[in-house]
């Protein structure tokens, strides 16, 4: 029995057709020629059964790569494949390009590799995933309809497994089953059914049993899609541990193949790590120059996405020590626990540096869902988006209803877009006025992905960015508003840790979980991340590519956080009022004036500039309407609808928000000088037109004042700072980091130019070169037994030793040692300079 008795099928005919595939993938594999091969693979020999098209009959394994591109063109999967491995103008409406990538790897094999094994590996981890993923996707759609979807699930079962295969056997089987034991075996565990393969077994069955009440349950496909996203992301598993260890083993051709195999998979994650895995593992890989540090950190990012945890990535005993070594480097990276079962449930990684005193990290996975629906929406997946926006994909919700966590309540953009909670929102009333509805945000992606109402001209583009973008500035900014205001609501009611959590999944739909640990420039997808993208209009950047505004918000949310833990309701409403919500409406602020200064003169229809500043402006119009109607009068008519949309010049949208800005209680200054133009008059709030001199440091409280500038050196104070707070939230990889590249202290050349950040380390490992002739460092040197960078070598130890309980050697170390020694060398070059 192909399933081993544990799985019942509903139709054995299915059974054997379906698994008969691992029969020509065996046939292929064995073939005395690359043309016996190619004929096997081409015309097909084993598997009579349901083609793609629903025709019965002998189908090839070629077939289920040369039709995708008809049969599969709503599928997800399907569609962030074509969007990593194609170009963007090849889903215009006039392209030919039919997305046979995966037919093309094994024609590719076959011809000029002359390796009919590798086509017949390519052909199970492309041709045979991808159809497995569409058989699941189908059973999510045939539920819903209310009809029975188990001869899908069925075809599921026999294609991962396929005939030939014994149970928990390494080396029998051809199919993704004898891949996940194929990585048990690399891994070094003795023979016996993978872990990965127990738990794909588990989860058909339970799929099955929710399947047979499809026809009875109306919200049993929800359910089931649930269980299929969970299904997809194990069957992506065994690919991700056979690419690492062909990584381990210097396999090129191995390596390239998984690579194309699963990493496109990334590009609905990280766009910044996609490109870099892309770059390092599609081509030319070679194990001593193409796995760095950089690499390693982008591969965890790719990783975390796909909730694999350090558990997944063990050894055993028999791995070989490369392997060990690499799968070591990755679990440093991945800094949550080891519990496979809930990866995110026990964790609170950091959110561009803040560290929330709750797991959020599923709440910030939320923005994975609006880049899946921007991938389908350019890939013209429209369906599939809507299916992403109403029923989510990436967000378990668990306890953002305050409600025991569940594997099957998936949290929605939807949701979020039409929540009655929003209505606690004093903010919510101006945009139900503006837009004559609650559900203005809601409103805008239906008809988009319907191409419908105002939005029935758009191009693809634009309808991409429509639906990003209203994602972006309208969607996540009132869920962050409400979450701040519920969490107020429970300070104030006594309900503590209710209030601490709302407080961090506010920040969590701030950030997302695209931006990663660190503060700066990133790759996000929510308001952080706009700010990050225009700031630079507005001469409003810290070096760290962080806007500055980001900066401040990110600091208020820390003392909203801090105030939740000493009980300080009022205070937190306070800086919630006063200070945190008029600095939200910023980013919206620079977003429209920095897009209507690209769009300039031009109204063009075909423009993506033009649509996301029809919503940018909209979203923030309800907020200029409060403070001055006219001023939002010019925006509404001049981008009110995509349809009539026309920029009326830089100048006249500047001073529309000029106006505006001290009804909202937003000094100019904060906005920043968008370059090239004036902006606000001295009747306008705050001039940003004074001169500010250079002033002595002021250290301690006026304890000690120089006579120069040295705040940039005094900021190392707050690196410290951060690694102690990191530490104590046991995240010893941010310490890590803010230890060896820095964070707060800048240095700069004579001429007053960044050069880099100062670090806690290079005062060990770079500064030190100096210190050679200096007697105090030669005491240390001859004590030490010549050990240069002693100091470096014990703050490292005691960064990878700390736990939270724990965490006050590392930073003390830095002081007492790095910092210490660097002040010495400080007052040797005082010395000469005076000599």
């Amino acid at each position: 029995q192909i399933a081993f008795g544990r799985y019942t099928f509903s139709d054995s005919s299915i059974a054997d057709g379906d698994g008969s595939f691992a029969l020509d993938i065996r046939g292929m594999f064995v073939a005395a020629t690359t043309n016996d091969a190619s004929t096997i693979y081409n015309d097909g020999q084993n598997a009579v059964t349901k083609s793609l098209s629903g025709d019965v009959g002998t189908v090839s394994l070629s077939s289920l790569s040369t039709q995708a591109g008809q049969y599969m063109a709503q599928d997800p999967m399907f569609n962030i494949y074509k969007y990593a491995l194609y170009d963007d103008t090849d889903f215009d409406s006039s392209s030919t390009e039919t997305f046979t990538y995966a037919d093309d790897v094994v024609v590719e094999a076959l011809t000029n590799g002359n390796d009919n094994k590798l086509a017949a590996e390519a052909s199970v981890v492309l041709n045979v995933w991808m159809l497995i993923t569409h058989r699941l996707y189908s059973a999510i759609n045939v539920c819903r309809q209310s009809q029975s979807p188990e001869p899908l699930l069925d075809s599921a079962v026999a294609l991962w497994i396929g005939k030939d295969q014994g149970e928990g056997k390494f080396d029998q089987g051809w199919m993704i089953y004898s891949i996940g034991q194929s990585s048990s075996k690399f891994y070094g565990y003795p023979e016996g059914e993978a872990p990965v393969n127990s738990k794909l077994m588990n989860l058909f069955v339970e799929a099955q049993t929710v399947a047979r009440s499809c026809t009875s349950a109306p919200t049993a496909h929800m359910v089931l899609r649930s269980m299929v996203h969970e299904i997809i992301r194990t069957l992506t598993k065994p690919l991700v541990l056979s690419l690492l260890f062909h990584m381990a083993q210097n396999s090129k051709n191995m390596v390239e193949l998984y690579a194309v195999a699963v990493v496109p998979q990334c590009s609905a994650c990280s766009a910044q790590a996609s490109v870099a895995l892309k770059d390092a593992l599609y081509s030319g890989f070679h194990q001593e120059t193409s796995i760095t540090d950089e690499l390693l950190d982008h591969l965890a990012t790719f990783l975390r996405c796909q909730k694999l945890t350090c558990e997944d990535l063990k050894t055993g005993d028999s791995a070989v020590a490369s392997l060990t070594e690499l799968s070591e480097k990755l679990c440093s990276r991945l800094d949550y626990g080891s519990n496979s079962n809930a990866p995110m449930a026990n964790s609170n990684l950091p959110l561009a540096g803040y560290i929330p005193k709750n797991a959020v990290q599923e709440t910030a996975r939320l923005d994975m869902d609006a880049l899946e629906m921007y991938i389908m929406m350019r890939t013209r997946a429209y369906e599939a988006a809507r299916d992403v926006y109403e029923y989510g994909h990436n967000s378990v919700a668990g306890t953002y209803f305050q409600t025991e966590p569940s594997d099957t309540d998936i949290l929605s953009l939807k949701f979020l877009a039409t929540s009655t909670a929003r209505t606690s929102v004093p903010q919510m009333q101006y945009y139900t006025n503006y837009f004559g509805s609650q559900n203005y945000a809601d409103d805008i992606i239906l008809q988009a992905v319907g191409q419908s109402g105002q939005y029935a001209t758009a191009t693809r583009p634009q309808l991409a960015q429509i639906v990003s973008r209203t994602s972006q500035a309208m969607i996540s900014y009132m869920a962050i508003l409400q979450k701040m205001q519920s969490s107020i609501d429970n300070c104030k009611n006594g309900s503590t840790d209710d209030a601490r959590s709302d407080w961090d999944r506010a920040v969590a739909l701030f950030v997302g979980s695209s931006q990663g640990f660190l503060a700066g420039a990133g790759q996000g997808e929510w308001m952080y991340a706009l700010g990050n993208e225009v700031c630079s209009d507005f001469s409003a950047c810290e070096t760290s590519g962080e806007a500055k505004i980001n900066e401040q918000l990110m600091f208020l949310f820390a003392g909203g956080r801090d105030s939740l833990v000493d009980g300080e309701c009022d205070h937190l409403e306070r800086t919630t009022t006063s200070d945190i919500i008029p600095n939200l409406a910023i980013p919206l602020i620079q977003g429209t004036i920095s897009y209507s200064m690209k769009v300039g003169s031009s109204s063009s229809s075909d423009s993506e500039s033009m649509a996301t500043l029809h919503i940018l402006s909209q979203a923030v119009t309800p907020l200029v309407q409060k403070a001055d109607s006219s001023a939002a009068s010019v925006l509404s008519q001049s981008f009110g609808t995509l349809q009539s949309a026309s920029n009326p010049g830089v100048a006249t949208v500047l001073n529309a928000f000029g106006s505006a800005l001290k009804g909202m209680g937003i000094p100019c200054a904060d906005i920043g000088s968008p370059t090239g133009y004036t902006f606000c008059s001295s009747e306008q709030g705050e001039s940003t037109s004074e001169t500010v001199e250079d002033t002595p440091t002021s250290l301690a409280n006026d304890l000690y004042v120089t006579t120069t500038y040295v705040q940039d050196r005094a900021n190392i104070a707050k690196d410290i700072q951060d690694m102690s707070e990191a530490l104590r939230a046991g995240s010893n990889e941010l310490a890590k980091i803010v230890y060896r590249e820095g964070k707060n202290s800048e240095e700069f050349d004579d001429n007053g130019k960044f050069v880099k950040l100062r670090s806690l380390k290079r005062f060990s490992t770079e500064t030190t070169n100096e210190m050679l002739d200096e007697p105090e460092f030669n005491f240390y040197l001859y004590a030490l037994q010549g050990n240069q960078f002693y100091a470096d070598d014990l703050v490292e130890e005691a960064l990878q030793n700390a736990s939270p309980t724990n965490p006050g050697v590392a930073t003390e170390a830095a002081l007492v040692l790095n910092l210490w020694m660097t002040i010495v060398h400080m007052m040797h070059e005082t010395l000469q300079a005076c000599k």
